[in-house]
């Protein structure tokens, strides 16, 4: 373990084959204060420790980094100390399940008990079970009281409680099973008006993705016959121009060779006269 530890964590069988399987939970505890941020569920029921025991394990499993999610601790001796560190474990982790079952948790008084229940109040812990733990009655309005926000199931049999406090835990662990549920509705609710959102948000931009393609289409088709327009009439006028030079060309031509014809003309004229005199 001191190497590396897996995680979910079973022990209880060795601790119970040790000599002193106390002793030895009071060194696994050294152990687990730097392994349990690697643990997530650690079973040690029926492991035979004692009140002290459970104590030093309770105050391994709050070690800075702590990621443990399931603890047990059934069948043990755990009293009033184990309450006291567990109460603070439970307040300080993210511990979602807690087997105390089988243990006499008030052996030595109830302060212990009392202070857990404090700590129940503002944990995480959704099952708890305390199940044959031997409870008295004056437990009862402690325990109903702390019965917090997050706590879903709490196994209460096998204990010396009236009935009106279990009929108070019931009266609360329904209320928090309510809210659950409503909870668990408000967020499918959310979640199908997320995805009718996604889905209409995604059409829209699909019918917009395309009217963009028309108007990009049309665009370059506009652009495509302007330009066509301009290079017809460039082409147009360069002919234009063309023939109005040749035209100019042939006009000066002509132009040239009448004028070449008329003095042709003159000079023949002029022999004829000539001749007569002589």
């Amino acid at each position: 373990l001191h190497e590396q530890a897996p995680p979910v964590l079973s022990i209880a069988d060795v601790l119970r084959a040790s000599p002193n399987p106390s002793a030895a939970g009071r060194c696994l505890a050294k152990v687990l204060y730097s392994r349990v941020t690697s643990i997530i569920s650690l079973d040690l029921s029926r492991a035979m420790l004692n009140d002290t025991a459970v104590a030093y394990v309770a105050r391994a499993c709050r070690a800075p980094g702590s990621v443990l999610a399931s603890l047990d601790l059934e069948g043990n001796d755990a009293g009033p100390k184990a309450c006291e560190q567990l109460a603070e474990t439970i307040a300080q982790t993210s511990l979602k399940a807690l087997s105390l079952e089988g243990n006499n948790l008030t052996q030595g008084g109830v302060e212990g008990f009392e202070a857990f229940c404090e700590g129940l109040r503002s944990s995480s812990l959704t099952r708890l079970s305390l199940w044959r733990c031997n409870l008295p009655q004056a437990c009862g309005p402690a325990l109903a009281s702390g019965v917090g926000p997050s706590l879903f199931l709490l196994e209460t049999g096998g204990n010396l409680f009236l009935e009106k406090h279990l009929d108070d835990i019931e009266d609360r662990l329904r209320a928090n099973r309510d809210a659950r549920d409503q909870a668990a509705e408000e967020a499918r609710v959310l979640r199908r008006k997320t995805r009718k959102e996604a889905k209409a948000k995604a059409a829209a931009d699909a019918l917009a993705a395309k009217q963009r393609d028309v108007e990009e289409f049309l665009a370059r088709r506009k652009q495509e016959r302007a330009e066509r327009r301009e290079q017809e009439a460039k082409e147009k006028a360069e002919a234009e121009a063309q023939a109005l030079l040749e035209r100019e060309a042939r006009e000066k031509q002509r132009l040239k060779e009448a004028a070449s014809g008329k003095k042709g003309k003159k000079g023949k004229k002029g022999k004829g006269k000539g001749k007569k005199k002589k």
